[in-house]
C-alpha cells in the first residue's frame, strides 16, 4: 500500500480518537485536595467512593491528597500540586490573593437554599456598643472572631469588650446567664427562612430555645456575605474538562444522593454558580490570615 495512503489513513483514524486523549495529555491524573477535618477522610471506602465517581464523569485517574490545615491546602493548590480543590470561603479567597491562577467552579448549597452567611453582633435592647461586653466562642472562628476582628480593625465595628467564651455553647449560656449584653453570632445568607424569628435564624436555629429565654435580640451589626466554600479548579485546566466537571457536581443531587451526603456532610441543596467577586470581599481577612496563620479550618462557621 503506498506510504501517502497509510499515513491518510492514520490521519482519519487519529480523528476518532477519544476527545479526552487531549485532557490525558495536560492531565494525566487528576489531584483533588481536601482538609483532613473533612469527615470522608477517616473512613477509605469514603475516600475510594469520590475518586470513583469523578473518574467516571471525567475519564481520568482521580486522586484525593489530604491537606492537615489551610496553610498546606493552599501552598498545594496555588503551587499546582492539585488541580482542584475543595475549599472553604477563606482559603479560596486567600488562594485567589496568592496567585489568581484558580477560579470557582460550583460552591454547596444548604437544603434550603442557603448559599453561605453574614456574621452578626446580636445585642440585648437599650445596650450600646461602645459600652457592650460580648462574648464569642473562640479565635479559631472566622464568624466569632476573624471577621469581627477585621470589621474592629477597620473601624466599621464599634463594642466595649469581647469576651471569648471557649464555644459557641458557652458564648450562648453566657448571653443567657446576664453575664454578656451580647453575642457574635451568624445569619444565614439566602434559603427560605428570612421572615423567621431571630433566636429561629441566629447560629442557623442551633440554640433556638436558649435564646428565646433572653431578652428581645436586635442586629446591631452584620458582615458582608460570606459565602460557602467553592468547588475551585486552576485556570489552566482544559475547557472541555472544566465542562466535564461542572455537568458532573450538577447531577451529584439527583444521580448520586449518596454521594453529595459524602462530599457535603454540612450542605444537603447540591450545587450553584459561584463567582470569583463574591469572595473578593474576603481579601483583607485573607491578608490578616496569611500574617497570623490562625488555626480555621472547620467546614462551618
Amino acid at each position: 500500500m503506498p506510504r501517502f495512503i497509510i499515513l491518510s489513513l492514520l490521519l482519519l483514524c487519529a480523528g476518532f480518537l477519544p476527545a479526552n486523549a487531549d485532557d490525558r495529555d495536560v492531565v494525566p491524573v487528576l489531584r483533588i485536595g481536601l482538609l483532613e477535618s473533612h469527615p470522608a477522610t477517616a473512613d477509605p471506602v469514603k475516600i475510594r467512593t469520590i475518586e470513583q465517581a469523578y473518574e467516571k464523569a471525567i475519564d481520568l485517574p482521580v486522586e484525593i491528597v489530604r491537606f492537615p490545615d489551610l496553610a498546606a491546602l493552599i501552598d498545594a493548590h496555588a503551587s499546582a500540586r492539585v488541580q482542584y480543590a475543595i475549599h472553604t470561603a477563606l482559603s479560596f479567597a486567600t488562594t485567589q490573593a496568592v496567585c489568581d491562577c484558580v477560579k470557582p467552579l460550583r460552591r454547596a448549597l444548604g437544603a434550603d437554599g442557603r448559599t453561605g452567611f453574614r456574621s452578626v453582633l446580636a445585642l440585648r435592647p437599650h445596650i450600646e456598643q461602645a459600652d457592650a461586653r460580648v462574648a464569642f466562642s473562640s479565635r479559631n472562628s472566622l464568624s466569632g472572631w476573624v471577621i469581627p476582628r477585621e470589621a474592629v480593625d477597620s473601624g466599621a465595628l464599634t463594642v466595649g469588650e469581647l469576651v471569648p467564651a471557649g464555644s459557641v455553647r458557652a458564648a450562648v449560656d453566657m448571653l443567657v446567664a446576664g453575664e454578656a449584653d451580647g453575642v457574635m453570632a451568624w445569619l444565614p445568607e439566602g434559603g427560605t427562612d428570612t421572615a423567621a424569628a431571630l433566636p429561629e435564624r441566629l447560629f442557623g436555629g442551633l440554640y433556638e430555645e436558649d435564646l428565646a429565654k433572653t431578652d428581645e435580640l436586635r442586629i446591631a451589626w452584620l458582615s458582608d456575605p460570606v459565602y460557602n466554600g467553592p468547588h475551585a479548579i486552576l485556570r489552566s485546566l482544559p475547557d472541555e474538562l472544566v465542562e466535564k466537571l461542572g455537568r458532573f457536581l450538577d447531577g451529584v443531587p439527583d444521580g448520586q444522593p449518596g454521594l453529595l451526603d459524602i462530599l457535603e456532610p454540612y450542605e444537603s441543596g447540591g450545587y450553584g454558580p459561584a463567582a470569583e467577586a463574591e469572595y473578593r470581599g474576603l481579601e483583607r481577612v485573607s491578608k490578616r490570615l496569611r500574617e497570623d496563620a490562625p488555626a480555621i479550618t472547620g467546614a462551618t462557621p
